[in-house]
């Protein structure tokens, strides 16, 4: 019997242990056996309603040559016996040879027995798991998501109210709250249980801007801006630290830290200091289990920096220290910080740190550059964060994230030549980066190369193993806004995976250009004026902000609105002439 695992992770093993990874790396064929395993279970499914749901984009002769290409595989790869026809025209899984935790989940509670229920609800159901170029596959997958969710809160609640002693009582509430992700309303009643006094974790601090709450992972980490204290030189620090502590950690062991421009997301005015309950708010947000907080000090010419390790809850885990005689000793004082902070997190850890250290520049000038270039590159002032990033790989051409966002920078300003160069640098120093970042370099150099369907693929198993990965998702949805005309296929089915980085990042820009194109295209006025408004909010001096107004002009505007558009557009650079041209061309008809 073959061994189907989908809460909380996305596995496939034969009866003695072996893994069928060839499956599971096909996120569309692996959810169509999830979905006969689940929808199904003991019956079969016809193969018109699998078209509908997996190859919406085909006609009905090229929808059903994917599908018997994909029930050749699953066959290939699990068994002629597993996967089953009845007829000609309708498909299932054999009973008995097929076990799912997902159908054990339910069958558990239908006999009543929550807690062996529970027992197998380790996570929710393919948490960030994507099926591309199939929305209604990823709305089931959504619902089925959601209506798991609530069976096993309301056991877990059930099994708290009903608890005999305290330590069961505890126990469950607190497994209520970790299925809840502190997302809702009945989270008081248990938290009330744990600990009379305690804050809701749900509660949020006023200035927080809004964001989706992710589910609990306890191998998740996020990094808070510190606190800087000292002359001007040192104000890039307070984000910086984010970058600096967050490539030093990432990697270790298990350990995985949230992307610093999420976090950085959550900034709303420079040098604003992070407390314990912004930090609990970014960490609910992002799903991580944990989040450091600390400062940076200058006395007489020496930094002083303590950093302190939260659990979600606000709980301090741990506090460390480091020393520094001044700017020049930076790396050493970041290194010390992160060695201390995994050795608090798990013995040994620190062993790693002599791998760690290399996935950074050594070069302070060149770390200076590289800051100065990401927040440009965040405003989406492309150019100005091409310059930053080439001043960083001068400084250290051995520095691989400097070659890669100068890559992207160029590519946004359609210097496609130079970005080729700029990739293939970062492609050599792909070794020394952690796992997540080799594989946004792999997938990048794919895309910048013209292989647009590998890039597409790295991306979809990027988000897969990485649900929280902000750039993940945009660049994913970015390859299939580009590339899907050239296929065959629609523009629109970028959607789900930009809305995906949007809901991560409300104000990521390269997100609300590409939804606004598209909302242009498919003639919906109302999100169209509402995403060139948050756009222009978020950076009115843009390298997108005249092109963003302009096709909002010609597709929803007067005429008059229209002609000063078009002399505002004779004193601009040829690349914003050339981009408005074509988006006003492509998406607004004019």
């Amino acid at each position: 019997m073959l061994e189907l695992r989908t809460l909380g992770v996305a596995d496939l093993r034969t009866r003695d242990g072996a893994e069928l990874t060839a499956v599971v790396q096909q996120p569309k064929r692996f959810a169509l056996l999830a979905y006969l395993a689940i929808a199904a279970p003991s019956r079969f499914v016809r193969r018109d309603t699998l078209l509908g749901l997996f190859w919406p984009e085909l006609d009905a002769e090229h929808a059903r040559s994917a599908l018997r290409r994909s029930l050749y595989f699953l066959r290939h790869s699990v068994g002629d016996e597993v996967v089953v026809g009845h007829g000609g025209e309708e498909v299932g899984t054999a009973p008995g040879l097929l076990w799912c935790d997902a159908v054990a989940f339910r069958d558990a509670l239908a006999a009543r027995n929550p807690a062996a229920a529970l027992e197998l609800y380790r996570g929710h159901l393919l948490e960030g798991f994507y099926v591309a170029g199939a929305p209604q596959a990823e709305d089931w997958l959504d619902r089925e998501r959601v209506r798991l969710k609530e069976l096993a809160l309301d056991a877990a609640r059930t099994l708290a109210r009903k608890a005999p002693d305290t330590e069961s009582r505890i126990r469950w509430a607190r497994r209520a709250v970790d299925v809840s992700g502190g997302d809702s309303e009945g989270d008081e009643e248990m938290l009330a249980l744990l600990a009379p006094k305690r804050t809701p974790v749900s509660s949020r601090p006023a200035a927080a801007p809004p964001g989706p709450a992710a589910p609990s992972d306890p191998d998740l980490l996020a990094i808070c801006p510190f606190t800087v204290r000292g002359g001007p030189g040192l104000a890039f620090l307070s984000e910086g630290i984010v970058d600096l502590l967050a490539t030093k950690l990432d990697g270790a062991g298990s350990l995985r830290v949230v992307e610093p421009r999420l976090v950085l997301s959550g900034v709303t005015n420079a040098g604003e200091v992070w407390t314990v309950a912004r930090g609990r708010w970014m960490a609910e947000r992002a799903g991580a289990s944990a989040f450091v907080l600390g400062s940076v000090v200058e006395l007489a010419g020496r930094l002083e920096a303590s950093a302190a390790l939260h659990g979600s809850d606000g709980t301090v885990i741990a506090r460390v220290e480091g020393r520094a005689e001044g700017e020049s000793g930076l790396f050493e004082l970041v290194d010390e910080l992160a060695r201390r902070l995994l050795a608090a997190r798990h013995a040994g850890s620190s062993d790693r740190l002599a791998r760690l250290a290399a996935l950074t520049t050594e070069s302070i000038s060149a770390l200076k550059c590289w800051l100065e270039g990401e927040r440009a590159f965040r405003l989406a002032r492309h150019l100005e964060a091409a310059d930053a990033f080439q001043r960083a790989t001068d400084a250290d051409p051995s520095f691989g994230l400097a070659w890669y966002r100068l890559a992207a920078a160029l590519a946004a300003c359609a210097l496609i030549g130079p970005a080729r160069n700029a990739s293939a640098r970062a492609f050599e120093h792909r070794s020394r980066l952690s796992e997540h970042d080799r594989l946004l370099l792999e997938a990048q150099h794919a895309w910048i190369t013209g292989q647009s369907a590998e890039a597409e693929r790295h991306y979809a198993s990027l988000v897969t193993g990485w649900p929280e990965s902000l750039e993940g998702w945009f660049l994913l949805g970015d390859v299939q806004f580009h590339s899907n005309p050239y296929r065959g296929k629609r523009v629109g089915l970028a959607r789900p995976a930009l809305e995906r980085a949007l809901a991560l990042d409300p104000l990521h820009l390269g997100a609300l250009t590409q939804l606004a194109r598209i909302a242009a295209l498919e003639g919906r006025s109302e999100d169209l004026a509402a995403l060139v408004r948050r756009a222009l909010d978020a950076s009115p001096g843009g390298d997108q902000a005249l092109g963003l107004r302009a096709l909002a002009a010609f597709t929803l505007g007067t005429e008059a609105e229209q002609t000063a558009i078009t002399r505002e557009l004779a004193g601009a650079r040829g690349l914003t002439i050339a981009r408005t041209f074509s988006d006003v061309a492509l998406y607004s008809g004019n």
